[in-house]
């Protein structure tokens, strides 16, 4: 509850009151909303996933690699196991090989082909026989096409929300459903 306070709070003194932070605002709330009512479909049991294997990284690029570094961190205290964590981009060929199970953050990102960049990196690491677990929106189906491959293991499609308020988002998420 402390981190979710944080990180909002952060985000609302510090924008300016005009309409379109307003808006992103009431959105922000309303994704809230639905996180907490539609918890059990999303859920993930990262105790179930990370007992599997031995090398685990958290990836994002932007805003999102906020998100990987932070929850890296925190689910290597909670859980006891050593999380590693990297930019989408710089996860590089010798990571490849030697970190079987990757938790990437894709969510909220739209900035002018994000989203496809993901989607190669992702075919990479199939490619490598990496597992995957992605975040992403709601409406956005360019990676349903992973969802037969054996190595995709879950994706977890979050309500849209402002680049902005996509850590707080995730410390709602994370709040609920850990």
């Amino acid at each position: 509850e402390e981190d979710l306070l944080k990180s909002h709070n952060m985000i609302k003194n510090n924008l300016i009151n005009d309409k379109k932070h307003i808006r992103d605002e009431i959105k922000f709330l309303q994704a809230k909303k639905d996180i907490f009512k539609k918890s059990s479909k999303q859920k993930i049991e990262f105790k179930k996933y990370f007992k599997n294997f031995n090398n685990i990284k958290f990836l994002g690029s932007g805003i999102n690699y906020l998100v990987a570094k932070k929850y890296a961190l925190k689910f290597s205290k909670k859980f006891s196991i050593p999380i590693s964590y990297d930019v989408i981009e710089n996860h590089k060929h010798i990571d490849i090989s030697s970190e079987p199970l990757l938790v990437i953050f894709a969510s909220n990102i739209y900035r002018s082909g994000f989203q496809y960049d993901v989607v190669s990196e992702i075919e990479k690491f199939i490619a490598h026989k990496n597992s995957v677990i992605l975040f992403t929106n709601k409406g956005n189906d360019i990676f349903d096409k992973f969802i037969k491959s054996k190595f995709f293991m879950k994706a977890i499609k979050l309500p849209v929300v402002s680049e902005i308020y996509s850590l707080s988002l995730f410390d709602t998420y994370f709040q609920k459903n850990i």
